[in-house]
Order: C-alpha cells, then sequence, then structure tokens
C-alpha cells in the first residue's frame, strides 16, 4: 500500500503530536498494513485534517468509549481524534507492557483486549472524578 510522504510530513510538522497506534505500535502489522495514529481532540483538528486530505469516516468501526471521530487518508492512513489522549496512551502501553495481545487470534479478539483495558481505565478515571467532587 503506497503511503504519500508528504501526508506523514504535514502531521509532524503540524501543532499537534500524533500518536502511533494499531499493529504497527503493537508490531503485528503485515507487508500492506494500514499506518494507524491517534491525536488528542482539539477546536481546531477537524479542520486541519480535512487540509490534510483526510475524509471523516462516518462510522468507525473502532470499539473505544474515547474515540471520538476517525479520519481516513486515501493513502491508507487513519487517525482517531480521542477525547482524551494520555488515557489512550496510557492503555496501549499497558497492553504491549503486559504483552496481552498475544493470545488474540484475530481483529475481534484484539479489539475485545483493547475495550476491556480502556473500559477499565474509563471507569477509574471517572470513579475518581467523582470522588474528589464529593470532598
Amino acid at each position: 500500500m503506497f503511503h504519500n510522504p508528504n501526508v506523514f510530513f504535514a502531521m509532524a510538522n503540524s501543532e499537534y503530536k500524533f500518536y502511533l497506534t494499531g499493529s504497527r505500535f503493537f508490531g503485528t502489522q503485515q507487508q500492506n498494513s494500514d499506518w494507524d495514529f491517534f491525536v488528542q481532540k482539539t477546536i481546531s483538528i477537524d479542520n486541519d485534517l480535512s487540509g490534510m486530505g483526510f475524509k471523516r469516516e462516518e462510522k468507525p468501526s473502532y470499539i473505544d468509549p474515547i474515540c471520538d471521530t476517525v479520519w481516513k487518508h486515501p493513502d491508507g492512513i487513519h487517525v482517531q481524534v480521542v477525547d482524551d489522549g494520555r488515557l489512550k496512551e496510557t492503555a496501549q502501553l499497558i497492553i504491549q507492557n503486559n504483552n496481552l495481545l498475544r493470545f488474540a487470534l484475530s481483529k475481534t479478539e484484539s479489539a475485545l483486549v483493547w475495550k476491556a483495558v480502556i473500559t477499565t481505565l474509563v471507569e477509574e478515571r471517572d470513579g475518581l472524578k467523582k470522588e474528589s467532587e464529593s470532598w
């Protein structure tokens, strides 16, 4: 799959920090795998991704409660715009450092591992917010 270096250059030189995710982050990519990134949601991110040639996906297939939107570039680059980039990065590191995908035989099984980790972190984060609000 062809990946336009100009898109990567535009991403790298933008005001945003794009984090690698998906199979390339976890080391399970195939030769023809796409490139997946995530970025923290901001007021201007949608306009800027559109300006780089990305199109907003109407019905994202990601099972992720913090993923707000998904943008796809025709060259096989996907960007997830997330509500909590720090939490997403933490989830990735937990999965990677504990090798939690080693037994996942399919994308569906990988998605279930991801959903379990991210849901637990979201519940913990939201529970801590509620506790601090009650003090």
